[in-house]
């Protein structure tokens, strides 16, 4: 009986199949490029969560930002605000008034009517302020508004007696003072009486 032989063979120990290396090759060189692509990247923006949205299937009524004033204490802010302006432009023009006539660019008949006028508007503005009708919160306030008034057309009067009847520039320019003293307190006044309106 034939007996069968086994050759052997010497195996080379290269591996022909060059191509089997290249792919993990490319697919390292691919892992690190994403790598540093991705680290090149800006950070994305954060979104702030929004923490007051309502749960899912419930509704969340509007939020009213605005505060309504009742009526009464808004026509009295609004009134604030008016004689506040008024005051304010008045003192601003007595100034105005007693500079024309120091340097001589007004005469005398034009000042003599512009301290009639500008007493007659400051008694007019004193009874406005005496007549307002006030909450009762800012009432104590406008006890102190209506007494800086008082002194505001008084100065006003003794600017005009002072121009037309008094010899020299010391009364006016005194009750020029007074004036403005006055209309600085019925300034503070009024913002008191704002505060306790709305407090």
């Amino acid at each position: 009986m034939p007996v069968a032989r086994l050759s052997l063979c010497a195996v080379s120990k290269a591996d022909p199949k060059h191509g089997r290396w290249i792919l993990p090759l490319v697919i390292a060189g691919l892992i690190g490029f994403t790598y540093l692509f991705v680290n090149a990247l800006p950070p994305a923006p954060v979104t702030p969560t929004d923490t007051t949205s309502p749960a899912p299937g419930t509704t969340q009524p509007p939020v009213d930002v605005t505060t309504t004033l009742p009526p009464a204490e808004a026509a009295f802010l609004a009134a604030v605000d008016d004689l506040a302006t008024r005051t304010a432009a008045m003192a601003e023009e007595a100034q105005a008034i007693n500079t024309a006539w120091d340097d001589r660019t007004a005469t005398a008949a034009e000042t003599n009517a512009a301290f009639t006028d500008l007493s007659s508007r400051s008694d007019a503005l004193a009874a406005e302020i005496s007549a307002l009708e006030v909450p009762q919160p800012a009432t104590d306030a406008w006890a102190g508004v209506i007494g800086a008034s008082t002194e505001f057309s008084d100065a006003a009067a003794a600017m005009l007696d002072g121009f037309a009847n008094q010899p020299g520039s010391g009364g006016r320019l005194a009750a020029l003072d007074q004036y403005g003293t006055a209309a600085a307190a019925m300034a503070s006044g009024y913002d008191q009486a704002r505060t306790a309106a709305t407090g």
